[in-house]
């Protein structure tokens, strides 16, 4: 979930700072809305995606955590640190959980409700990463127009950054576009941006910054 930052804050630490706050067209957010509701099934127009300020929209989080144990090498232009979680739309919560329980062994490690968003979550641990459901609680939030285009699956990719601030310069640099001009507040107190789908092959990207001090690479 996003919550604002106030216009022009400066991001030099992961802190409790005020999340940004964006004014924008109506064509910008429902560019925005479109890119977000539908995920990695993301198709848009590109005249509207041009005209993007980057809105509130919601989107949920992993209770993010430090990982332990072995991991590959990156390579010198590496962004990211690892896989944090990947983010399924699903249209009943609690069917998911049960689901994701008795087929996989899965367990519930955080779960919140965000009504202004209009969705309900749950991660669920998997190893050095998480699963995140995502339900909609009414049929105007993002989640329940990505079922309605998408049906139930997978939503969202998101990578887990040192610096998102950083990270999203950096990728820009590469020709990425970013939903966010500055990162936004998640669940949790990590701080996120996402990658438009149009520019990594049809899946949203979404960098995540723990909560707590800036991490080291590893």
């Amino acid at each position: 979930m996003t919550l604002g930052l106030g216009r022009g804050t400066r991001l030099t630490r992961a802190t409790n700072q005020p999340a940004a706050n964006h004014t924008q067209s109506a064509d910008a957010q429902a560019a925005d809305e479109a890119c977000l509701e539908q995920g990695s099934a993301f198709k848009c127009d590109t005249a509207a995606d041009t005209r993007r300020e980057h809105p509130d929209i919601g989107i949920h989080h992993c209770h993010h955590r430090r990982m332990s144990g072995d991991s590959v090498a990156l390579g010198p232009q590496a962004v990211v640190q690892a896989i944090d979680h990947v983010g399924i739309a699903v249209p009943d919560l609690d069917e998911a959980i049960e689901f994701y329980g008795r087929t996989f062994g899965l367990t519930v490690t955080h779960r919140e409700v965000n009504a202004e968003q209009g969705v309900a979550e749950a991660m669920l641990g998997a190893g050095n990463g998480c699963i995140q459901l995502l339900a909609p609680l009414n049929p105007d939030s993002p989640i329940a127009k990505f079922l309605d285009r998408s049906g139930p699956g997978i939503q969202q990719l998101a990578y887990r950054v040192a610096n998102v601030a950083e990270a999203s310069a950096t990728l820009r640099a590469r020709g990425i576009r970013m939903l966010y001009e500055e990162p936004r507040r998640g669940t949790a107190g990590s701080l996120i941006n996402f990658a438009h789908p149009k520019d990594c092959g049809g899946v949203l990207i979404e960098l995540v910054q723990p909560a707590g001090v800036l991490m080291e690479h590893p």
